[in-house]
């Protein structure tokens, strides 16, 4: 009876552990200061439209799967600017 529930609370914990350890390990190496008008590279006064397009066009550039063949550190770095777009545009959408 007791061993499921130990069982349980040493999960939970690991868990937790691990959200905490991977969401403090993200910093953004390519643009640190978390502008969404710099990292889609368009104007304040950009349309939605505008914010539309420059979207798909950075997220085709910078897509993790163009850099699949090459070294794990490149990967990273594309995956990260995916992100950092993926919240620009998120923040301006």
């Amino acid at each position: 009876m007791l061993r499921p529930l130990i069982l349980a609370a040493c999960i939970f914990f690991i868990l937790q552990f691990l959200k905490k350890t991977f969401q403090s390990s993200y910093t953004s190496p390519t643009k640190p200061s978390r502008n969404p008008y710099e990292i889609l590279g368009i104007e304040k006064n950009a349309s939605k439209e505008q914010i539309k397009q420059a979207y798909h066009q950075q997220l085709a550039q910078n897509h993790p799967d163009k850099v699949a063949h090459m070294s794990k550190d490149i990967q990273a770095t594309a995956h990260a600017k995916t992100h950092d777009i993926q919240w620009a545009f998120e923040q301006l959408r």
